[in-house]
């Protein structure tokens, strides 16, 4: 009875319309001759600001705070891989977009 009622008032619950909206990525990678990630550069026609680079998954990484950086501009990758890190290792990009938007994105480090 009790799991009954909590279905209906699911049912019952407003839901708010999907506001995300798609936008170009603007990053262009650069890799080592073995596939290793090695920089990334702003391939956008905007400055991105706030441009922090975190590494999920095993390992060792060093990155500065946040930088702005303008079109064309690059930024290297400095991290130290292990054997834990060659299947899942993953750079997490997060800048803020001229409008003040958020924006998260992934790339493989291998």
């Amino acid at each position: 009875m009790r799991l009954e009622r909590m279905l209906v008032s699911l049912k019952r619950a407003p839901c708010k319309p999907h506001t995300t909206r798609a936008v170009t990525v603007p990053w262009g990678v650069g890799r080592d001759a073995v596939g290793r990630l090695r920089a990334v550069t702003n391939v956008s026609n905007r400055r991105l600001r706030g441009v922090r680079l975190m590494c999920a998954g095993e390992g060792l990484f060093s990155q500065s705070l946040p930088v702005s950086l303008d079109p064309g501009e690059t930024l290297r990758v400095l991290y130290q891989q292990t054997e834990e890190m060659r299947d899942d290792g993953v750079l997490v990009l997060r800048w803020f977009e001229p409008d003040g938007g958020e924006m998260l994105w992934s790339v493989p480090l291998c």
